[in-house]
């Protein structure tokens, strides 16, 4: 349970945690642990705080709204949930899908001129243009694809003494992608359906990839 300062004083569930590009100090203050061991203060907003509710979302439990005014610390459990256990669906690696997910299967594929003019850079273009597909993208394919245009655009920092992509900030290990949508009697979630029914006239994604693929220099 998620309080603040005042101890009888608790959050009720919601989805918004207020303000999150603040330079206020609380951001960057250690958690302390108190005196009974079960509970520490933390920041009530910056990355403890963000580790806090990462966790809550993980493990599928509410997610807590802060008070107005905003306290300057809580007091949440030592002890975080565990996230939601994940049972990987099989993928065709011969589909669209699985070509683009060997692409960028190894750390750092991203950088590769390779793996861009062998589909990548055919679906960062239906992201960025704003394109519909007919079939889903689970979201780390997609953070890859956009991450991908981003080092290719010059967006993306490079560390000068590898001129390899800088590697992005984290203390934390990635999560397993997670299921949220319920699936149907033949296995495929309802928001799979329903995305492969928005648009079949957008043209397939799969056969653009293929073409890019085919036209680009060996």
């Amino acid at each position: 349970m998620l309080q603040d300062d005042n101890p009888d004083q608790t959050i009720g569930s919601g989805a918004i945690a207020g303000p999150s590009r603040s330079r206020d100090p609380r951001a960057t203050r250690e958690p302390q642990v108190d005196s009974s061991g079960q509970t520490k203060q933390i920041p009530s907003y910056g990355l403890p705080f963000f580790e806090y509710r990462r966790s809550l979302f993980l493990a599928g439990q509410p997610i807590p709204t802060p008070p107005s005014p905003l306290p300057d610390t809580y007091t949440v459990p030592i002890d975080y949930p565990k996230p939601v256990p994940y049972t990987p669906r099989p993928c065709d690696p011969d589909s669209a899908i699985g070509r683009l997910e060997t692409l960028l299967r190894e750390p750092g594929a991203e950088e590769t001129e390779k793996a861009w003019r062998s589909g990548v850079g055919g679906v960062h273009d239906h992201l960025t243009n704003k394109r519909r597909f007919t079939k889903p993208i689970r979201l780390g394919l997609v953070i890859k694809v956009l991450r991908a245009g981003w080092i290719k655009d010059g967006t993306w920092p490079i560390d000068p003494r590898t001129n390899r992509a800088i590697k992005p900030p984290s203390d934390s290990p990635s999560p397993e992608p997670l299921e949220l949508a319920p699936e149907n009697g033949t296995g495929q979630s309802q928001a799979s359906l329903k995305v492969q029914k928005m648009d079949k006239d957008d043209g397939e994604w799969v056969d653009e990839m293929e073409a890019q693929a085919s036209h680009q220099p060996k």
